[in-house]
């Protein structure tokens, strides 16, 4: 919704993934530059991808300033996220706004985990893996506020139950 509302113009996806958001960006009249540490399983049509480990900061070929930036699920696998928070305040277009996802370690799930002694690593979620740093609300807008930013917007998403009823691995 945040990417339709937008008025046309530049948009930096960073840590896309497969780019699924970059493509629709692109698709409804966004111009689209993408980054992340792996090359996109499929083919990215009409969006500039920049293949860059983002631990090391923002790659030097990005010149544009863009109009929106999107962190979607990335800042929690960097161990200074932080520094590319406030890296990226260098790329925001005069009225640019940035949009962050990241999961709420402050959830009743690793909550609930935490208190019955279980703070195991999984394949995905909140306690995935490749998760290197852990936010609540609270410590998330801290780093935000500190590295420059003001939030000025918090919507929280529920538990993903479709997810976890297909019981996908």
């Amino acid at each position: 919704r945040i990417v339709e509302d937008t008025s046309r113009g530049r948009v930096l996806d960073i840590g896309c993934a497969n780019g699924e958001i970059s493509e629709f960006a692109a698709l409804i009249g966004h111009e689209v530059t993408a980054i992340d540490l792996n090359s996109p399983t499929r083919q990215l049509t009409s969006v500039n991808f920049i293949k860059s480990d983002l631990e090391f900061g923002l790659p030097a070929s990005l010149l544009n300033q863009f109009d929106l930036i999107i962190c979607a699920d990335v800042l929690e696998h960097l161990r200074s996220p932080d520094k590319l928070l406030h890296e990226l305040l260098d790329k925001l277009a005069g009225t640019g706004k940035v949009v962050a996802s990241i999961p709420n370690f402050g959830h009743w799930y690793p909550r609930l985990r935490v208190l019955f002694g279980k703070f195991d690593y999984d394949a995905r979620g909140i306690l995935d893996q490749s998760h290197l740093r852990f936010f609540t609300k609270k410590s998330f807008t801290k780093i935000a506020n500190t590295a420059g930013y003001d939030v000025t917007n918090v919507w929280l998403t529920g538990t993903p139950f479709e997810v976890m009823l297909r019981g996908a691995p």
